[in-house]
Order: C-alpha cells, then structure tokens, then sequence
C-alpha cells in the first residue's frame, strides 16, 4: 500500500556548527512539521546539513512522527537528502514504528512544494 500526501514546515530553527573554507559549511535545524494526507500528525526531525560555497546541501537526519489519532503511535524515519536550485528533497527509511511492525524498513521520498510545503510518498 502507497501513503502519500503533503506536509507543512511549521518551525525551523538552524545553527551554524562548523564553518569551513570560503562559505562551506555545517549546520544543525530542528525542524517542527505537520503532515496531512494518509498519514495525519506532527514530527520534529534533526538534520546535519552540510552546505557548499554555492549554497547547495546535502542532509541527514532523523524524524519523530506522532500521529495524531495516539500520541504512542510513532514512526522514527532515517533521512538523506539534498537541497539543490532551491528544491528540498530526501530518500528516507522508516527505522521504527510502534504501531505497526510492517512499516518497519519501508521507503520513501519527499520533495519541497510551494508555500513550505513538501510532497511526499512512501511504498
């Protein structure tokens, strides 16, 4: 069974970590979201983001999900994406779920829409 839908960056919060050589360098967000579609909750991903002297990034991060029908049904999603020509977007693996043990390794993308908003879609 396919999810899709979209989610909304409600919240994001970034730090310098490192900087490198010229405008290089490597970041730390806390990113607040809400998802809609077939699944409905709220996350707060971590990324490390590494941004080039073009302002391109490549990113790793973790994500939380909680549904919203129980705060104990969670999803823990492993990402790895990019920013390029303005456009977010990431493979990720669902790590860990609560509620359904079958979720457990699937996939999927995510790619940045208009208004803060991301696309995405897990098989």
């Amino acid at each position: 069974m396919t999810l899709t839908g979209v989610f909304h960056i409600d919240d994001w919060q970034e730090s310098v970590a490192i900087q490198l050589e010229g405008t290089a360098k490597l970041n730390n967000a806390t990113i607040k979201q809400s998802y809609d579609g077939d699944i409905k909750g709220t996350s707060t991903v971590h990324y490390q983001l590494y941004y080039d002297c073009k302002g391109a990034a490549i990113f790793n991060g973790l994500e939380v999900l909680i549904h919203s029908s129980n705060e104990k049904n969670t999803l823990v999603i492993r990402h790895k994406g990019q920013f390029v020509d303005g456009v977010a977007s990431s493979d990720f693996v669902i790590i860990d779920c609560d509620y359904d043990k079958d979720m457990i390794g699937r996939t999927g993308k995510f790619e940045s829409v208009e208004g803060q908003k991301a696309a995405y879609k897990i098989i």
